[in-house]
């Protein structure tokens, strides 16, 4: 293995930009090739990050120098191209969510759990801080014992959201896979497997053929009950909200995120923000995915974990589709 860990960028989608980005920040880490089956994109990609734009992701594959590979295509690529990667010996991380294709994320999931190389999926969310603070407090039980959770998030998507690119997120990215899936991470963190899970689902936009909002509730051990309403069809969006409630306190991801927003101007933190730049959480989940390779261990967020948020809203979209 090289001296850093040279990893080949699998897609051209609009996150791509940050991957390729976070990976050139991190000191373990170089970029090498971009991947599109669009070559002009890869093209345009190439010449902005100052990579190599490959024609065939079989290329890549074959090429003994290149550790791991990142996909950041659509989510319906996301298992095939993960699988193949698996095959040829390739370290690999994958963007949210594993797949839309729920058997496939299976069988990745195991071929994963098979190989002896770090596969891992992005779910930043358990790299902020406030989060991890969260769960800290809740693991010491500085609130007692936990009984609810909730969260909203509501966000405005416009049509040409959902139009952009091949247009994949007007059929497949429904805002429970695209968007909500990582507070479904989060609660799966926090709580464990829930054993029971209830939803209801809409559509609100008609320029769409999936559904932009959603309201989640699981069920977990100890009678722990976590609410999640979400929708991309709001007129402005606003501020997520997260909040567990204990029988000794509440734990309130907006008081202590905005709380660090006020404190952040003052002068030592100015200083220590110049000094000490605070890095994404997009950021710390790449850097914490190469440590896991050079160092040969678990990454935080595991193919098994990823499957088991999917598994939660395809039993939602399931579900629902019963219903109608």
């Amino acid at each position: 293995m090289s001296q850093k860990i040279l990893f080949a960028v699998i897609g051209t989608s609009g996150i791509a930009s940050d991957h390729i980005r976070a990976l050139q920040n991190s000191p373990k880490a170089d970029v090498v090739f971009i991947y599109s089956r669009d070559i002009d994109r890869s093209m345009q990609f190439a010449e902005g990050f100052g990579l190599t734009p490959v024609k065939l992701y079989e290329e890549i594959l074959n090429d003994k120098t290149i550790d791991a590979v990142d996909i950041v295509t659509e989510p319906s690529r996301h298992a095939k191209l993960a699988l193949e990667a698996i095959k040829y010996g390739k370290h690999v991380l994958i963007e949210k969510p594993l797949d839309t294709d729920i058997t496939l994320a299976e069988k990745l999931m195991v071929e994963a759990e098979k190989s002896p190389k770090i596969t891992s999926v992005i779910s930043q969310k358990r790299f902020e801080p406030t989060i991890k603070s969260m769960k800290e407090e809740l693991e010491r039980g500085s609130i007692g014992r936990p009984y609810l959770a909730e969260v909203k998030l509501l966000w405005e998507r416009t049509n040409e959201y959902y139009r952009h690119g091949n247009g994949w997120r007007s059929t497949l990215g429904n805002v429970l896979i695209n968007q909500a899936i990582h507070w479904i991470d989060i609660g799966l963190w926090f709580f464990g497997l829930p054993n029971k899970v209830q939803s209801l689902t809409t559509k609100v936009k008609e320029s769409i053929s999936c559904y932009d909002t959603a309201i989640c509730c699981l069920k977990f051990t100890r009678n722990v009950l976590f609410n999640l309403v979400c929708s991309t069809a709001v007129q402005k969006s606003q501020p997520e909200e997260f909040r567990i409630y204990g029988t000794k306190g509440i734990l309130d991801y907006n008081v202590r995120k905005n709380s660090k927003l006020r404190n952040k101007f003052s002068i030592l933190n100015k200083a220590i923000s110049f000094l000490n730049p605070i890095k994404s959480p997009l950021q710390c989940q790449i850097d914490e995915f190469v440590d896991s390779i050079i160092s040969k261990k678990s990454p935080l967020v595991s193919v098994k974990d990823a499957y088991a948020a999917l598994k939660i809203a395809k039993i939602c979209e399931e579900e629902n589709v019963a219903k109608k």
